[in-house]
């Protein structure tokens, strides 16, 4: 179409008189159709004082381009970005939502070029007619200033919907009065005005923005003034304007003419084709309205994630991070929306594309799921926020995400009743139950007749589906399990924790049995007395805690190692970072006490003499003795002993740490026996826990060159906190420090190992040892069996020689008849004696005592002798052999493992004899018909098979002890070392000590 005279609002872009516009671009050149400046005398320039003050209600960016005389042509460029606005026009870059707007526009002088003046056809520059980059040129300016006030968006814009509804109504009435004041007439002039300004102050909002073309009296400054008063600056607006632009102020308006209209002014003749098309006007301001409503939509986002950053415990962690993630990606999409709209305006102008290429590229843009619809769909959680935002104000509690569980709120109720709701987010759109629901709970929230507390709870938060309808006829209360708040010791302040393996309560004091306390509440409503718990009520509490994590460690170590004082180390290693932070802390961290002395110059002394310092670190805990105690073999078994006992109290141990001292060639051999002895114990499954330690590393020990379990420590850092903490300076802090911090990584390395391998079930090694000491029991009766059953074998072999070798009569031949043989006999006895009457646990023999009866041996005593007293004698499943010490927990013996059922008390034990056998039926036969020779020869046999008998029952014997021995190796680290064998040569040694006292060689040979 023809180009056509333009009225283009400044928008705070600066021109002069014979600036070129190009229509296409909707952009000012920074070029002229002069020369230079415009000729004097070219121009004519008439006053025109006027002040025009307007308020309006704005819904939209095209009432705002209304407003500032933007037609929809320009308004699409502002929105591509083509148009780079400024000074009041500013506002029209602003994303507020429906609001009244302030606007003050001031005319101080209109200026038009007289293109019929002879100066400029001499100051014509012909070269940039001839070039195709302009449309029209400036040949009018009206100068003043627009000024615009408006409020912002509330920073309040997570508060309730009433407040904020308010403070935008009270607003708006300030601003149209400030209206009415400004445009009524003013007798009195600029400074009666002011006056009433003064009194309105008061009144306007804080967060109010102001739009201006002038500003300040610098005119290089055409930026806006944010946050000030509408008063400030209107009271000095005419005043800002006069010293401004010679007085002028700036432009607010052109006047264009197209360069065709030059050829009737006979100045030049325009050859360049300068056609501009124009866009669908319906497709812009379709294209407004989406700028309008995905800014809207947007505004209502932001506000409704502000709501959701405000109420945390409504929403879900995630949905806040999702919204966040759309909303930049709408964004991005609306950014990219832009520049292809650009591109689109440009073609459409220069005839490279249809005047429906806009409204194209908007259907596109939204078919692509970019639409406003989309985006308001995010707010899904409106009406819960709502609802939950009502309750709250009401004093209703809320429990849902990242808020106090239900369990936490009910002990803090003060009041005798509870209401809880419990609802979901399906439920919003439920029935009449939902809603009747809802207003019942709402009416108990606004009776005050009684106190009470009102709980709401949100399943969906809180992980548990809406319990089902149920009706109450009763009070129902229900108490919770576990400690409702922590327990304090009143001596060291130090929190109470209770250890689930003994049953004893912990504090900084030591260990104490749990039912050894007594409590008071720190409330005084609840009483200044102290009380103790019901035994069986506070041991059934306590059950019902939770575990903490643990990781038990058996650490070992010789006497001087240092193990009271790695302890102590490595606790402070793991509660501090560096050795800074415990100083700094003050807290020495002790749980054994330990003791160490150190050599510091005597500062007294002038010849600089060392003193020995003792320092000692109290605790009331107690330590076993090392793993090599100092009084003796028998006191070592007695600790190997009590750590077995210890550790049958624990289920799993997490790692076996074995303390040595790096200085040392070797093991010592007497703490190289008691480790052998140790592993003798362990079950093969805990050598993968087994770790080392070596104390006291600095400067000995590489860490490079060891394996994954060897750790160095260094503990003289702690000695160094230990002795700063007794008032002692050891210097070398700085060396000190990086021992800290290298200890400090040795001890998380320690723990990441441990927690990262399986734990020792301790139920296999406390079985392996109940093994052992049954194997160790049946050691004893074993060698003497063997031994009587050899001394047997002898005597027969004498008794054969004897017969062959000697003339025998017959009334000593039919003596021969009798086979000598070894047994035992009972004998009573003052303690009873735990025996096990199970098929495997007895013998049943024909020869008891030497009678030819048969007789059960309880040859397994499973405690002997038994201190327990009530149980019955003799009688079998006694109810009283539970609490027997062979019993466990369950009721099985710990030797045979077979029940209490099958055990009983007995006041007899056994004891080895010697008699003689005769077969009765052969002897009376042989006496009767046999010659000499033949009772000779037939009592030689009877001894031969005798013997034969006892050689095979040797042979068990020694096939039972092989297979324990064989037992003991597959199931134990170190192998053990057969107990009958050694007590075998124990038996020996004796011997040859009575043959030295004259004794015989006999029993001696049969043993060897």
């Amino acid at each position: 179409m023809a180009l056509g005279a333009l009225n283009r609002p400044a928008l705070g872009q600066i021109a002069e008189l014979g600036s070129l516009y190009d229509a296409r671009s909707d952009t000012l050149i920074s070029r002229s159709i002069f020369k230079g400046a415009p000729p004097a005398g070219a121009s004519d320039v008439k006053a025109h004082h006027s002040t025009d003050v307007s308020t309006v209600s704005v819904r939209s960016f095209k009432d705002k381009c209304v407003q500032f005389e933007v037609g929809a042509e320009l308004g699409a460029s502002i929105l591509a970005g083509m148009v780079q606005v400024d000074g009041s026009a500013r506002y029209l870059s602003l994303r507020n939502a429906a609001h009244t707007l302030l606007r003050c526009t001031i005319i101080t002088v209109e200026e038009e070029l007289k293109l019929g003046a002879s100066e400029i056809t001499e100051s014509l520059a012909f070269s940039v007619l001839d070039a195709d980059i302009a449309t029209h040129l400036v040949v009018g300016v009206r100068w003043g200033a627009n000024y615009v006030a408006c409020r912002d968006t509330p920073k309040d814009a997570a508060a309730p919907n009433e407040a904020r509804n308010n403070t935008q109504s009270s607003m708006d009435i300030d601003l149209q009065r400030l209206g009415r004041l400004l445009s009524s007439p003013d007798p009195d002039g600029v400074a009666g005005m002011a006056s009433d300004l003064e009194r309105l102050q008061g009144s306007l909002p804080s967060d109010l923005s102001v739009f201006g073309d002038v500003l300040s009296g610098d005119t290089s400054i055409h930026a806006d003034a944010s946050f000030i008063t509408a008063c400030s600056f209107l009271k000095r607006a005419h005043q800002l304007i006069s010293d401004t632009g010679d007085g002028k102020g700036m432009p607010i308006l052109y006047y264009l003419m197209p360069f065709p209209f030059l050829g009737f002014f006979r100045l030049v003749d325009v050859r360049v084709n300068l056609t501009v098309h124009q866009s669908n006007q319906a497709c812009l301001e379709a294209l407004m309205q989406h700028f309008d409503e995905a800014h809207a939509t947007t505004e209502m986002i932001h506000h409704y994630l502000s709501r959701c950053r405000w109420f945390t415990s409504i929403v879900p962690p995630d949905h806040i991070r999702d919204i966040e993630l759309q909303l930049q990606a709408s964004t991005a999409a609306h950014e990219a929306l832009k520049l292809e709209l650009a591109t689109a305006l440009g073609d459409v102008r220069s005839g490279k594309a249809t005047p429906d290429s806009v409204g194209q590229l908007l259907q596109n843009f939204q078919a692509n799921g970019m639409s406003s619809s989309r985006l308001r769909s995010l707010a899904s959680l409106t009406g819960k926020i709502d609802f939950a935002e009502k309750l709250m104000q009401e004093g209703c509690q809320y429990v849902g995400f990242r808020s106090s569980a239900l369990d936490c709120l009910l002990p803090m109720n003060p009041h005798g009743d509870a209401y809880i709701l419990y609802f979901n987010e399906a439920m919003g759109g439920e029935s009449e139950v939902w809603e009747d629901t809802q207003k019942l709970f709402i009416e108990l929230l606004h009776d005050t007749s009684k106190q009470k507390m009102m709980v709401a709870v949100d399943c969906d938060a809180v992980g548990h589906g809406v319990p089902s309808e149920s009706h109450a006829h009763t009070r129902t209360v229900t108490r919770p399990v576990t400690l409702r708040c922590s327990w304090i010791c009143a001596v060291c302040q130090s929190p109470v924790e209770y250890g689930y393996v003994d049953d004893g309560l912990y504090c900084d004091c030591g260990a104490t049995p749990f039912d050894g306390w007594n409590s008071k509440c720190n409330d005084l409503t609840h009483g200044q007395t102290w009380a103790s718990y019901d035994r069986q009520v506070l041991l059934a509490r306590l059950k019902n805690l939770e575990p903490f994590e643990e990781l038990n460690i058996l650490i070992l170590g010789e006497t001087g190692v240092g193990k009271s004082t790695w302890i102590n180390a490595f606790i402070n290693y793991l509660t501090y970072e560096t050795l800074g932070d415990a100083i700094q802390a003050g807290d020495l961290k002790c749980l054994i006490p330990c003791s160490f002395n150190t050599q510091l110059k005597d500062a007294s002394d002038p010849d600089g003499r060392f003193i020995q310092k003792d320092i000692k670190i109290d605790k009331s805990q107690q330590e076993h003795d090392g793993a090599r105690d100092t009084k003796g073999l028998q006191q070592d078994n007695r600790n190997l002993a009590d750590i077995l006992r210890v550790l049958r109290t624990y289920g799993k141990l997490h790692s076996i740490l074995i303390l040595l001292k790096p200085n040392a060639a070797r093991l010592t051999v007497m703490f190289r026996f008691c480790i052998k002895q140790l592993l003798t114990q362990l079950h093969r499954n805990a050598a993968n826990n087994i770790v080392f330690g070596f104390t006291n590393t600095r400067g000995k020990v590489e860490i490079g060159l060891f394996e994954y379990n060897v750790y160095c420590f260094d503990s003289e850092s702690f000695r160094y906190l230990a002795a700063r903490h007794k008032g002692i300076d050891m210097g070398l802090p700085e060396d000190n420090a990086r021992s800290w911090e290298y200890s400090v990584a040795e001890s998380k390395r320690l723990l990441k190992h441990i927690r990262g391998i399986p734990p020792h079930q301790v139920r296999s090694t406390i079985s392996l040892n109940e093994t052992r000491d049954m194997i160790m029991k049946l050691t004893e009766p074993m060698a003497l069996i063997a031994q009587k059953i050899q001394t047997s074998i002898a005597v027969n072999n004498d008794q054969i020689a004897k017969l062959r070798n000697t003339e025998l009569s017959r009334a000593e031949l039919e003596k021969s008849f009798y086979v000598q043989r070894e047994t035992v006999e009972s004998y009573e006895v003052g303690q009873p004696r735990t025996v096990c009457t199970h098929g495997e646990c007895v013998e049943v023999r024909n020869d008891f005592a030497g009678r030819d009866e048969t007789v059960i041996v309880y040859k397994t005593m499973c405690h002997k002798p038994c201190y327990l007293s009530g149980a019955k004698w003799n009688q079998k499943g006694d109810p009283e052999l539970r609490e027997c010490s062979a019993m466990d927990g369950a009721g099985f013996c710990r030797l045979c493992s077979h029940n209490y059922m099958d055990h009983m008390h007995i006041y007899y034990d056994y004891k080895s004899i010697t008699y003689k056998h005769e077969n009765q039926d052969v002897s009376r036969a042989l006496i009767e018909r046999a010659t000499d020779i033949e009772l000779q020869q037939q009592a030689i046999e009877l001894r031969k098979t005798a013997i034969e008998e006892f050689k095979l029952e040797h042979a068990q014997v020694q096939e039972a002890a092989i297979q324990f021995g064989f037992f003991l190796q597959r199931h134990a680290i170190e192998p053990y070392n057969d107990a009958t064998v050694e007590y075998v040569d124990h038996l020996i040694n004796q011997e040859k000590l009575k043959i030295k006292n004259r004794g015989k060689k006999e029993t001696l040979e049969m043993l060897e």
